[in-house]
């Protein structure tokens, strides 16, 4: 079982499913993210039982998830589940979203151009 580590938007949270089972009772929440790449890639993850009271996510947060990949065979099928084991929300924006000012109020939205004294 290796860590993988993934940073990304949370664009949709799932209601928390239970299920019955032979040992009692199971918990399982699934949530999609965007990550952070050059073209859309989507990943369903899921935060199992154990972690389902420690962990809290909401959609359009960006984070960084770890996780492991488990799989198990059912009915000739290899079902692969992407099992969460820690979130840390970001609590920055990306650059698109950050506007510097000074404390004088001089606004720096667009870089400003040199002056030149040179005579050419």
């Amino acid at each position: 079982m290796y860590d993988i580590n993934i940073t990304g938007k949370i664009i949709k949270v799932k209601p928390i499913e239970t299920f019955k089972t032979k040992t009692g009772e199971y918990k399982k929440q699934n949530f999609i993210v965007k990550v952070d790449s050059t073209f859309d890639n989507f990943i369903e993850l899921t935060i199992p039982n154990k972690r389902i009271n420690e962990i809290e996510i909401k959609e359009g947060e960006r984070a960084e998830i770890k996780f492991f990949i488990n799989g198990r065979e059912w009915n000739d099928k290899i079902i692969h589940n992407f099992n969460v084991m820690k979130v840390n929300i970001l609590d920055y924006k990306t650059d698109s979203d950050v506007k510097f000012s000074s404390v004088d109020g001089v606004n720096y939205d667009e870089p400003k151009q040199p002056e030149d004294d040179l005579p050419f």
